[in-house]
């Protein structure tokens, strides 16, 4: 959502780190370890020049640096900030390091032109590989590439003075504990310092802090680099990937979050099986999870095991509520028993009105020429996701950024960290209680919506789209749909958030003669989605009027 945007200060890296270590000190500082806790204490008692510095250092790539690749404008004395900042226990000047922790430091033409200070012969090259390079140079520097050197010869091979940033995992703590992952870093400072975006106000303080101990915050770390492993054990063997799995530690039950991250973990390994066709070890590992991507594999893997009775079973048991066609237990289900030739819940079929049109081709998009083209019939308004979401992000508001322990951890979310969970109503479950009640109200408090979209204008929510609506649809809206149609599509919301939420249809029409309609438009050759069929035969059940405009375009 793009604001007024505003100039950083030289130093708003500085400014931004500092927000981070404040904010983590008051929420965790009884979780922190002895050293966290006094980069703590020791980072605001330092110069503004080795504060500057040491954030620089943090936000690199890498713990170890040559000195003169370190110039920033805005750090005055860089080579007494260092001294400071060792004098500290921040850094080591000149460490005492192996040769392959120096090598990557320097480029091929830098390496040249180092042996050449250090005399030392560089012919032949200049045309190797890299890693073939790298031999050669410790061959000509006669130093085995993995024995630790003397900070003396550190200095005599660098040329120049070698930083070392101690204990760099630090960083990755604090921004596990700021963010709730340690993946993110001072980006989303600079967006909305800038003014890009705006987000809502919340409370952070111990407790509505994620974790609550110590213990916690070590098996998110842990799980955090098994993640980071991941990759590389895909490429192995089976044999390697199952003692992977069997090293894993056991999902908690008390912790959703690092529950679902190593569940991802163990689906990815699980997965990589069944590509294998190591189908009994993948289908172990399925069974062992309760994501929805696993549910669907497990039944997948049992019909590629010829066991499809087993598989029937298990779409029977997770037919979703409402008789959703779209879902995977229904559909796949389905056709297992009709391969089976075994008994499937009858359905009535729905089926949309099509009126097919012809236009004249503009080149814009297809809906918005329909709109046009519907202009005539009434007030047309391209909304697709926009409209339901958007009243449905406004009313729900204060459920949304309810001050749930762990739901936010920074200032920088759009929403908070379970929005997509099953815990997300459970915890919350007085206060929607609350917003489904006065649903009831919802087509006479058009002001209060108009008011809530003018004061909250630009702050991120994940369901409203704020140019997408106005103070004149949303009245329009609260005024010919009525409330049980508002209560049936929120209705439906709640049942998938992360799912539901999409597939609208592209138009709604407020025809001069009262009411409303929902319109999807197809152009030439477009046909309805999966999730789109699923909310026609949803308003079919529910009387919402609806109806498909299937356009094709004129010969010129």
């Amino acid at each position: 959502m793009l604001q007024t945007k505003a100039l950083l200060p030289s130093d708003y890296y500085l400014q931004n780190f500092s927000t981070l270590l404040k904010q983590v000190q008051c929420q965790y500082e009884d979780l922190l370890l002895p050293e966290e806790r006094r980069l703590c204490e020791v980072f605001p008692s330092l110069s503004k020049d080795a504060r500057k510095l040491y954030v620089r250092l943090l936000t690199r790539k890498g713990e170890i640096f040559r000195a003169s690749r370190l110039r920033y404008a805005e750090i005055r004395r860089p080579r007494q900030a260092a001294i400071e900042l060792a004098d500290r226990g921040l850094i080591v000047i000149d460490p005492s390091l192996c040769l392959m922790q120096l090598l990557p430091l320097w480029s091929r033409q830098e390496w040249l032109a180092r042996l050449a200070a250090l005399g030392l012969p560089s012919r032949g090259l200049a045309g190797l590989k890299r890693a073939e390079l790298d031999l050669a140079l410790a061959e000509r520097l006669m130093l085995d590439a993995e024995s630790p050197l003397s900070p003396e010869e550190v200095s005599r091979i660098a040329g120049e003075p070698i930083y070392q940033v101690l204990d760099p995992q630090i960083f990755t703590v604090l921004k596990l504990l700021f963010f709730a992952n340690p993946y993110q870093d001072l980006t989303d400072f600079v967006l909305r310092d800038l003014g890009l975006y705006r987000f809502e106000s919340y409370r952070l303080d111990r407790e509505t802090r994620l974790f609550r101990s110590r213990a916690q915050i070590n098996a998110h770390l842990t799980c955090y680099a098994l993640a980071d492993e991941l990759n590389a054990v895909l490429l192995g063997e089976p044999d390697d990937m199952l003692a992977f799995a069997r090293e894993l530690p056991i999902i908690p039950a008390d912790d959703p979050a690092l529950s679902r991250r190593l569940q991802r973990v163990i689906y990815e390994v699980a997965r990589q099986l069944e590509r294998r066709e190591m189908l009994e070890d993948a289908l172990r590992l399925y069974r062992c999870l309760t994501l929805a991507d696993a549910q669907e594999r497990e039944v997948r893997v049992l019909v590629k095991m010829n066991r499809q009775g087993e598989a029937l079973t298990l779409c029977r048991e997770r037919l979703p509520h409402g008789d959703d066609s779209q879902h995977f237990a229904w559909r796949f289900g389905r056709k297992l028993a009709k391969g089976l030739m075994q008994p499937w819940p009858s359905r009535r079929p729905s089926t949309p009105v099509v009126e097919q049109i012809a236009l004249e081709f503009t080149g814009g998009h297809v809906e918005h020429a329909v709109a046009e083209h519907l202009a005539s019939q009434g007030d047309c308004h391209y909304v697709e996701n926009t409209l339901f979401n958007g009243i449905f992000g406004l009313h729900y508001w204060p459920a949304i950024f309810a001050p749930v322990p762990g739901a936010f951890s920074h200032p920088f979310q759009h929403a908070p960290h379970d929005l997509h969970q099953a815990e997300f109503a459970l915890l919350r479950a007085d206060l929607l209680e609350q917003c489904h009640a006065t649903l009831a109200s919802i087509c006479g408090s058009a002001p209060h919506y108009q008011q809530l979209w003018r004061e909250r204008f630009g702050c991120l929510n994940p369901f409203v789209y704020w140019h997408s609506l106005d103070e004149a649809l949303i009245a329009k809206a609260l005024e010919r749909i009525p409330v049980d149609h508002w209560q049936a599509v929120f209705q439906r919301f709640w049942r998938d958030l992360k799912n539901h939420c999409s597939g609208l249809p592209d138009l709604v029409l407020f025809p001069a003669s009262g009411g409303y309609e929902l319109i999807e438009v197809k152009g030439p050759g477009d046909r309805l989605q999966a999730n789109q069929k699923a909310w026609m035969e949803y308003f079919a059940a529910h009387g919402i009027p609806h109806r498909v405009i299937q356009v094709s375009w004129r010969d010129s």
